[in-house]
Protein backbone atom coordinates (compact mmCIF):
# COMPACT_ATOMS: atom_id res chain seq x y z
CA UNK A 1 0.00 0.00 0.00
CA UNK A 2 1.08 3.54 -1.20
CA UNK A 3 0.49 6.60 0.85
CA UNK A 4 -1.43 9.42 -1.29
CA UNK A 5 -0.69 12.49 -0.89
CA UNK A 6 -2.69 15.46 -2.24
CA UNK A 7 -1.38 17.98 -4.28
CA UNK A 8 2.31 17.02 -3.27
CA UNK A 9 1.34 19.21 0.09
CA UNK A 10 3.03 18.45 3.27
CA UNK A 11 0.49 19.79 5.83
CA UNK A 12 2.99 20.52 8.65
CA UNK A 13 5.67 21.89 6.41
CA UNK A 14 3.27 24.52 5.69
CA UNK A 15 2.44 26.05 9.55
CA UNK A 16 6.38 25.67 10.12
CA UNK A 17 7.24 28.37 7.19
CA UNK A 18 5.44 30.85 8.77
CA UNK A 19 6.90 33.22 11.58
CA UNK A 20 5.33 33.49 15.19
CA UNK A 21 2.98 36.68 15.33
CA UNK A 22 5.41 37.96 17.97
CA UNK A 23 8.05 37.65 16.29
CA UNK A 24 6.70 39.54 13.14
CA UNK A 25 7.73 43.24 12.51
CA UNK A 26 4.37 44.17 11.10
CA UNK A 27 2.52 43.48 14.03
CA UNK A 28 4.67 45.82 16.29
CA UNK A 29 4.36 48.24 14.33
CA UNK A 30 0.29 48.19 13.74
CA UNK A 31 0.78 47.93 18.12
CA UNK A 32 2.85 50.87 18.14
CA UNK A 33 0.69 53.33 16.24
CA UNK A 34 -2.40 52.30 18.00
CA UNK A 35 -1.59 52.66 21.20
CA UNK A 36 0.14 56.51 20.38
CA UNK A 37 -3.07 56.70 18.69
CA UNK A 38 -4.69 56.31 21.98
CA UNK A 39 -2.33 58.41 23.95
CA UNK A 40 -2.82 61.70 21.44
CA UNK A 41 -6.55 60.80 22.42
CA UNK A 42 -6.58 60.74 25.80
CA UNK A 43 -4.01 63.35 25.81
CA UNK A 44 -6.45 66.10 24.03
CA UNK A 45 -9.95 64.79 24.93
CA UNK A 46 -10.16 67.99 27.50
CA UNK A 47 -8.85 70.10 24.26
CA UNK A 48 -12.27 69.66 22.09
CA UNK A 49 -15.00 72.82 21.59
CA UNK A 50 -18.21 72.47 21.54
CA UNK A 51 -19.53 73.89 18.06
CA UNK A 52 -21.76 77.02 18.68
CA UNK A 53 -20.72 77.30 22.35
CA UNK A 54 -19.90 80.87 23.51
CA UNK A 55 -15.90 80.68 24.79
CA UNK A 56 -15.42 81.21 28.78
CA UNK A 57 -15.93 84.47 30.60
CA UNK A 58 -12.07 86.04 29.89
CA UNK A 59 -10.13 86.50 33.58
CA UNK A 60 -8.94 89.95 33.60
CA UNK A 61 -5.03 90.48 34.08
CA UNK A 62 -4.01 90.79 37.84
CA UNK A 63 -2.64 94.47 37.90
Amino acid sequence: MSKHQHGGHDSHSHSAKRRAPHKDVRLWIAVALMLAAMVAYVMTMDESEIPGEAPGPEVPAAL
